[in-house]
Parts: C-alpha cells; sequence; structure tokens
C-alpha cells in the first residue's frame, strides 16, 4: 500500500512539473535567447546573472511559481530557463515577480513591480519594491550600455561595458513621487517633504537621526533606509 501511494505521489508531481512547463509556454516570446548577443561587452546586463528560483505574478491573478528566472536590467525583461534553454518572457502579462538569491551568508528576496506612475516613473519597467505602507520606497535599477574609447596603443580603441545605475523613489499616499539620493541629509529632506500636517517636526528629525546613530543604519544602503522609513511611517 506505501509502494501504491509512492507512485501516485511521484506521478504527481512529475505530472505538475509537466503542467508549469506546458503553463510558462503561455507566458513566454517563444524565441529562444542566447547569451552570445552580449559578447565582447564587460559586465553584465543582469541583476544577478545566475538563474535563481523566483515566482512570477501574471496581472490575470495566476501565479508561476519555482521558476528558474533572471532579470535583464538593460533589456527591462524576464528571461526564463527551461532545459537548458532560455527563453524571454512576455512583459506584458507580468505583474511582478520575486527572485530568491543568496549572496554570502545573506539569504534574500527581492520584489520587482511594474505599474507606477508618477513623475519620473514609467509604468511599464520594473522597479524594485523595498517598502509598502503609507510610503512606498521603490528602486529603479539598470544596467547602462557605454561605449567610450580607450587610451591605447596607435589609435583609441572602443570598448562596451554595462554599468549598474539605480535611482531611488518615494511614492506619498496621495501618488506624488519624490526622487532622493542615498545621503543622509537627502532621505531625511524627502520625508520631511512627504509628511503631512506638520508630521515631520524638527524634534522628530532629531528622533530620527538618533535611530540612525543607535541601529548603526547606513543611508547608503537601500536596506537600512527601508528600516527608517518604516520606522517614520509607522510612528510618525
Amino acid at each position: 500500500m506505501k509502494k501504491f501511494a509512492l507512485i501516485i505521489i511521484v506521478i504527481f508531481t512529475a505530472s505538475s512539473a509537466a503542467l508549469n512547463a506546458q503553463y510558462v509556454q503561455d507566458v513566454v516570446t517563444g524565441e529562444r535567447l542566447t547569451i552570445k548577443r552580449y559578447a565582447g561587452i564587460h559586465g553584465t546586463p543582469y541583476f544577478d546573472e545566475d538563474f535563481t528560483t523566483g515566482d512570477v505574478h501574471l496581472i490575470s491573478g495566476e501565479v508561476f511559481r519555482d521558476a528558474l528566472i533572471r532579470y535583464n536590467a538593460y533589456e527591462n525583461e524576464i528571461e526564463y530557463s527551461h532545459e537548458g534553454r532560455v527563453y524571454s518572457l512576455k512583459n506584458h502579462l507580468i505583474k511582478e515577480f520575486q527572485m530568491r538569491y543568496r549572496r554570502g551568508d545573506i539569504r534574500d528576496t527581492v520584489t520587482f513591480r511594474k505599474g507606477f506612475q508618477g513623475e519620473g516613473l514609467d509604468s511599464e519597467t520594473f522597479y524594485i519594491v523595498h517598502y509598502e505602507g503609507g510610503i512606498t520606497f521603490i528602486e529603479r535599477f539598470r544596467q547602462r550600455f557605454q561605449e567610450e574609447l580607450v587610451p591605447g596603443y596607435g589609435q583609441p580603441s572602443p570598448e562596451k561595458r554595462f554599468t549598474p545605475t539605480s535611482r531611488y523613489y518615494l511614492i506619498r499616499e496621495d501618488g506624488s513621487v519624490d526622487e532622493f539620493r542615498k545621503r543622509q541629509s537627502s532621505v531625511l529632506n524627502t520625508l520631511a517633504e512627504t509628511s503631512f500636517f506638520g508630521r515631520f517636526t524638527d524634534e522628530k528629525r532629531r528622533g530620527l537621526v538618533q535611530l540612525i546613530r543607535q541601529e548603526d543604519l547606513d543611508m547608503g544602503e537601500a536596506r537600512d533606509i527601508a528600516r527608517l522609513i518604516e520606522h517614520y511611517d509607522k510612528n510618525y
């Protein structure tokens, strides 16, 4: 009886895998991709060059779970790996996706979402969501393509490379958007502009500065900025 039950479980697992493989075919472009298109370019066009497991949320509400995906931050597209082949997913069908990854001893999940609107934002671009509450903190991460002449013997030679860049935004409760830099003064000034009805007083600013010192928060790190914004959002 136990052997029979095991056979059922194995068959069910295999069937589920087949269904997932078939299901994802509905959201791929049908075009097989190759990394050779970036040959001869220094750096990487990806948020993380390695494929990692993640969940893809469709606009329809369906979720494709535990897919092997990576985000091409130059093309603004999700790539899917299946049986040694790489495909691009149809962006217009996707609302958001999460990628689970490990860097050193740190395990983390990063959420990318599109549909944000406001000054300086593009509703078709995927943004990293660092915090959501009364205020939303997002990051526009991209790999910028650059071509420059490098001095050498004789004539300068052209060098092509991808360079990572980020821009940071706070979205207010009324939908307006403020861009800021990863510096303490910029973060605090933007929070002051984001506040309503005198929420952000000098006393509260001093309280946030004290929290930064006590918690040893680095305003050059998005994770620590998110912790500060969460404290502000929940306590002020």
